[in-house]
């Protein structure tokens, strides 16, 4: 395991995405898919940029046209470090079970491996106590290192990790419980 380098920042903050921040995050949804890209070969609908010169896979307009979501940037140090996702949906291992999704979670490369991420996903999963169901792409090998260190050292190990290769989803996916805010 790649060892982490603890934070060198001074503050890391989650800033609720309202109107006026839309452009921001619909740029910052172009650097996440240019990341995510490599990992996308093959596949058109993630990894192709189309005729206007942009990835098209992201919709930020109909993700806000959600009932429920929550868009956060991440901010480190006052600096734009990246954007996270989250909503509500229905569980890959039950259809009858609502859980918490992270639907896209990115920190831009010059914040990785300093703690940035992990704080980003505890914070967010401190607000929103219940099920959790955190996916990675197969291919993403990464991602699955990441979300597990994470996730198990959020849980204490307390969580389920099922694979799944079916019309949903292929790859791993973690499922556990928040309970909100340490006291």
């Amino acid at each position: 395991m790649a060892r982490r380098h603890p934070v060198k920042t001074t503050r890391i903050d989650l800033v609720e995405v309202d109107e006026a921040a839309r452009p921001v995050l619909d740029n910052l949804v172009q650097l996440y898919q240019y990341d995510f890209s490599e990992y996308s070969r093959g596949d058109p609908q993630h990894g192709n940029v189309r005729e206007d010169g942009r990835f098209h896979n992201i919709d930020v307009d109909r993700y806000f046209a959600q009932s429920v979501r929550h868009a956060y940037l991440v901010r480190v140090d006052g600096e734009i470090g990246g954007f996270a996702l989250v909503s509500p949906g229905t569980s890959f291992r039950d259809a009858d079970e609502t859980v918490w999704w992270i639907d896209e979670f990115f920190v831009m490369r010059k914040y990785r491996r300093l703690g940035v991420g992990e704080h980003v996903a505890t914070s967010i999963f401190d607000r929103f106590p219940g099920t959790w169901q955190v996916a990675q792409m197969d291919v993403n090998r990464g991602a699955q290192v990441f979300w597990r260190d994470v996730i198990g050292r959020y849980t204490n190990d307390r969580f389920e990790e099922r694979w799944f290769n079916d019309d949903q989803w292929l790859g791993p996916v973690q499922y556990f419980q928040s309970s909100g805010p340490a006291a």
